[in-house]
């Protein structure tokens, strides 16, 4: 009688730790159905979209003209509509810069660039 106690016993766990995790499975997937239907999407910030829109931007200038050195002025005139505001052009450099992609100096001549 002991025996078939001990059966019942280890088959009424299974049976709960079965369920605990079917209980658990549905909870992820509800989860993840909530996620996609109603979380807002992930909006990357506006620092890194200007960025990158600038780091394309400066790809193509150094490939057509081969210059390496640009003064910032000069980047303000040529690049992309969205850039030409000071702050947004500023936080796109600040982003390459922390990226050690682009880099501040001065020409030979002590101008800014």
């Amino acid at each position: 009688p002991v025996q078939y106690l001990e059966f019942v016993v280890l088959a009424v766990d299974e049976y709960i730790q079965r369920g605990t995790e079917r209980v658990q499975f549905q909870f992820l997937f509800d989860q993840n159905a909530f996620v996609q239907n109603f979380a807002k999407p992930i909006q990357e910030p506006q620092e890194l979209l200007d960025a990158n829109q600038l780091l394309f931007w400066l790809a193509n200038f150094i490939r057509t003209t081969g210059q390496i050195l640009i003064k910032k002025n000069a980047l303000r005139q040529c690049s992309p509509s969205q850039l030409r505001n000071k702050l947004q052009l500023n936080g796109a450099l600040k982003f390459l810069w922390q990226q050690w992609i682009a880099f501040e100096g001065r020409y030979p001549e002590n101008k800014t660039m």
